[in-house]
This record gives structure tokens, C-alpha cells and sequence, in this order.
């Protein structure tokens, strides 16, 4: 009880961003320690939950809570009995101190105080409704950290300004909603300390997230959702190589070698294609549902290869590699640069797209559920614009209107059909 009475109050401080170095190395500490944590953590700090829930009885959600594990253990049977036990207590009692505290100070970007008193993660997860249509939020600021050594960080839990941790002498901070920057410092805090440099680091964003990071050679990436970006803490002498699955924005710093006093080589490695780089700034679009990979050159220039086949594209073309290695390259004018960078500002911009393709990008965009009919035939190519902050209900109507189709709401799950 007393370990979850401590958690509680670290929780409070991290809200009123209060929290010492020290104290935000436990908390890190006990984040780290299971997803279950980090989920319960994401649902105690979750503002838009929080106002639904302030005239709840703490009390009385904690007979609830217990009358939930006893009907769970029932169902679960005796197997998994302790470890459900011990995080089910933990709820209770967390849930306990802060109805203790009373009412906690959760303060927006203005810093006004908003009031509320909390439920645990484990309840409401049980008898949560599904989020009306227009709440679903375009490109949330939401990721998942991984390290070497198996450090789970859950991004929107982490304070701006604090750090993440120490990889030798670097230091990986989360220095704003939706940037972490990996930099190399004489101070490194002792927090989640690496000795490694040559650790490997993967970030992952979820459907409706996006995020951004900066690495140690000053080269920014941008992720957009569903995507997977792999990379060393610090690279070697020779080239820079990082993995790609989904979608990302680079824009690549020149580094020199010391070995050699030439320009270091960037490269990212997407299945079994290649991207080199010296320092540019382009697009890779590399989904799997989605039938080609597209590379779009915001400027300079790169080199693809895919099966011992290499192309070149300069400023404002795209280099398209299908399912079986085929290259398509489109010139300046065939290219829609705009289109292919819209994601960065939480737009879509489309033309001549499929059915298929429009619903793609609504669903990464918003964060939510789209089901196509089997049965639907809509062979016709579509233009869709949808500017930044627009609801997802004008999103769909569009498409609705667009391809003289139909959509339903029901559980979470968006059902459209021709």
C-alpha cells in the first residue's frame, strides 16, 4: 500500500509537472515495470476521460473494481490468478490514495485549473463506451519507445523537458509534444542508464499517431501512424542506416566521417528496398496494404535499389517499387509533392486515388476502424482535400458523396459499403 500511495502522489506531481529529477526516475521506473502500468498511468492523466468521470464515487468504484476480479478470476481460473490479483490491488489502492488527496489540479495549455476525481484503467476499460464520431482526433502526438534492453517508454506519459535516458553520453529527452531528440552532453542525468552507444532504438506509432525525433547527427524524422522506425543510438563511422516500415518524412543532415573526411552516408533500409542519401529532404510512404512503396524528393537527390537494381531521382520526383521489385519513376510534373507530404500537417490531399486509398489515409489520419465491404465495386478514381482540424464526420460524408456510397458507426468500427 505504501509503495502505491507514493506512485499516487508521483502521478499528482507529474501533472502539475513538479516532479525532481529523482522523482521522475521512479516514476519512469514503475512505467517501465509493465504496459499494464503505463495504460493504467495514460488512463489516470487522460483529461477528456477525467471530466466524464468527476462526479464519480471512489468508493464505490472500489467495491466495483473487486466485484470486476472476482467475476475475472471466475472466467480466468486459477492460472493466472496472482498476477491479476496484484495488478487489480494496485488500481484499488492507487484509486484509494487519490480519493484520499480529493480532487487533483489538472491544468490545460492556459493553466487553469480542472477538477476531477479518478477511476482505474482495469474498470473502465470493461464498460467504456466507444468515442462519439468527431472526437477521434487527427495525428495525436503518441508513440511507443523501445530499447536494446527491453525499456518499454510510453510517450504521452513522459513530461516535456524531462529526460528519457542515457545511452553512454547521450541523452534522449522528450523536448516537446511529439519530439524526442537524441543528443550528446557532458551532463547526462543517471536515469534508465545504457552503457551501450551502439544500442538500437525502435520508436512505433499507433493508428492516429504521429511523432517526431531528432538524431544524434541532427537528422529530423517524422513518423506518421502505424509506423515503425529502427536506429542505432549513435552511428558508425561509415553510414548512417536506420529501418522503415509505414511512413516517414526525412530530412537528413551531411555528416563527414572521420575516417575518410567524405560525406556519411544515409540510408534506409524498407523490405527489400534501399534508400541512399547524402542530405536531403524526402518522403517514403511504405505501408503494407498499400500496392507500390512511394519515395517523393522534396530536394537534392537519392539512390534506390531494390534487387540489384539502382535508380536515381532528383527534386520533385517519386521513385515508385511495386510487390515484385518494378521501378516507376514520375517526373516533376507528374509528381504532387503536397499530396505526398500532406500527413505532416494533418491533412489529406489526394487525386486520382481508389476507394481503398482514401479510406487508408482516413484511418491513419483519425486513429480509427475502417471496414470495406467485400462486396463493394467502386472502380472509379476520386480527388480528396481535407484540411487540417476538419471532423472526421466531413471526412467520410465526402467519401460518401464521393463514391455514392454508405457508411455506419457501430462498436468503434466504421462499416462502409457501395
Amino acid at each position: 500500500m505504501e509503495n502505491h500511495k507514493k506512485i499516487a502522489f508521483l502521478i499528482i506531481k507529474s501533472r502539475k509537472e513538479t516532479l525532481t529529477e529523482q522523482e521522475q526516475s521512479q516514476l519512469n521506473d514503475w512505467l517501465n515495470q509493465s504496459e499494464q502500468n503505463q495504460r493504467l498511468f495514460k488512463r489516470l492523466t487522460d483529461e477528456s476521460h477525467l471530466r466524464k468521470l468527476a462526479e464519480i464515487d471512489v468508493k464505490a468504484e472500489r467495491k466495483e473494481i473487486m466485484k470486476l476480479y472476482e467475476h475475472k478470476m471466475h472466467e480466468l481460473g486459477r492460472g493466472v490468478h496472482d498476477r491479476y490479483r496484484t495488478y487489480t490491488w494496485a488500481a484499488v489502492s492507487i484509486l484509494g490514495v487519490l480519493g484520499i488527496v480529493g480532487l487533483i489540479f489538472y491544468f490545460n495549455k492556459s493553466k487553469e485549473a480542472s477538477l476531477a476525481t479518478i477511476i482505474p484503467e482495469s474498470k473502465t476499460t470493461q464498460t467504456s463506451k466507444p468515442l462519439p464520431l468527431d472526437s477521434y482526433i487527427p495525428g495525436k502526438s503518441e508513440a511507443t519507445l523501445t530499447f536494446d534492453n527491453g525499456l518499454n517508454v510510453l510517450l504521452d506519459t513522459v513530461p516535456i523537458g524531462s529526460p528519457i535516458a542515457t545511452i553512454g553520453a547521450i541523452e534522449v529527452v522528450k523536448k516537446d509534444s511529439g519530439l524526442i531528440v537524441l543528443s550528446r552532453t557532458s551532463g547526462s542525468a543517471n536515469i534508465n542508464r545504457i552503457t551501450d552507444e551502439r544500442c538500437r532504438i525502435k520508436i512505433t506509432t499507433p493508428l492516429g499517431g504521429q511523432y517526431q525525433l531528432t538524431l544524434t547527427d541532427g537528422s529530423t524524422i517524422s513518423l506518421n501512424a502505424l509506423s515503425v522506425l529502427q536506429f542505432p543510438a549513435s552511428f558508425n563511422e561509415r553510414e548512417r542506416t536506420v529501418f522503415l516500415s509505414g511512413e516517414a518524412y526525412f530530412d537528413v543532415s551531411n555528416e563527414i566521417s572521420a575516417d575518410d573526411h567524405t560525406k556519411k552516408p544515409f540510408v534506409v533500409n524498407v523490405n527489400k528496398t534501399q534508400v541512399y542519401v547524402l542530405g536531403t529532404e524526402f518522403n517514403i510512404m511504405a505501408y503494407q496494404n498499400e500496392k507500390v512503396m512511394k519515395t517523393t524528393l522534396v530536394n537534392g537527390g537519392v539512390k534506390i535499389s531494390n534487387g540489384g537494381v539502382y535508380k536515381f531521382i532528383t527534386s520533385g520526383q517519386q521513385a515508385q517499387v511495386d510487390k515484385k521489385g518494378n521501378f516507376l519513376i514520375l517526373d516533376k510534373k507528374q509528381t504532387n509533392i503536397n499530396e505526398a507530404i500532406a500527413w505532416k500537417s494533418k491533412e489529406i490531399r489526394m487525386n486520382q486515388a481508389t476507394l481503398k486509398e482514401v479510406l487508408h489515409q482516413i484511418s491513419r489520419l483519425y486513429g480509427v476502424e475502417i471496414s470495406l465491404d467485400d462486396k463493394s465495386e467502386f472502380n472509379e478514381l476520386m480527388n480528396f482535400d481535407i484540411s487540417k482540424d476538419e471532423p472526421l464526420s466531413k471526412a467520410l460524408d465526402l467519401v460518401q458523396r464521393l463514391s455514392k456510397g454508405t457508411y455506419k458507426y457501430e462498436n468503434g468500427i466504421i462499416y462502409f459499403a457501395i
